[in-house]
């Protein structure tokens, strides 16, 4: 068996994240989890949940994103799967020959994280959570 635990999250490009947060939560029935802020206060992604616990990533296109001719309305910019031990995740990508294209960190958000890359190039985090996470205390809430 891999390492890969479950599907964490995706991460999407909005070019309105008050319309896509509508949409997401009002017609599909997600729901807002939580958001993350950087030091100055300044929303940098906002998480919404799935019914089973599993997230979809909202991200605001910044204005040269939106300006180009060929942006799409809706773009995704990874997928994240979870692993249960990061050090362990780290060292099967060694014997593997996986390169490590970001990271391994620990984020805003409290999880261990680092990023691959598959072979078109498209970006994959690997998240090991947090007890203290903001996921893990969103999951723990739909437990209840």
């Amino acid at each position: 068996m891999g390492i890969v635990k479950r599907f964490g999250h995706i991460n999407l490009a909005v070019k309105n994240l008050d319309k896509s947060i509508e949409f997401y939560c009002d017609k599909l029935g997600l729901k807002l989890a939580f958001q993350i802020h950087n030091e100055e206060g300044k929303l940098m992604v906002t998480y919404l949940m799935l019914p089973d616990g599993n997230f979809v990533e909202l991200i605001q296109m910044g204005p040269a994103q939106q300006e180009k001719p060929d942006a799409k309305a809706i773009t995704a910019g990874h997928m994240c799967f979870e692993v249960d031990n990061m050090e362990e995740t780290l060292a099967y990508f060694k014997e593997k020959g996986i390169e490590i294209v970001g990271g391994p960190r620990v984020g805003r958000d409290l999880n261990h994280q680092c990023f691959i890359a598959d072979p078109d190039g498209n970006r994959i985090e690997m998240m090991q959570l947090s007890p203290e996470s903001p996921q893990r205390k969103s999951q723990r809430e739909v437990k209840k």
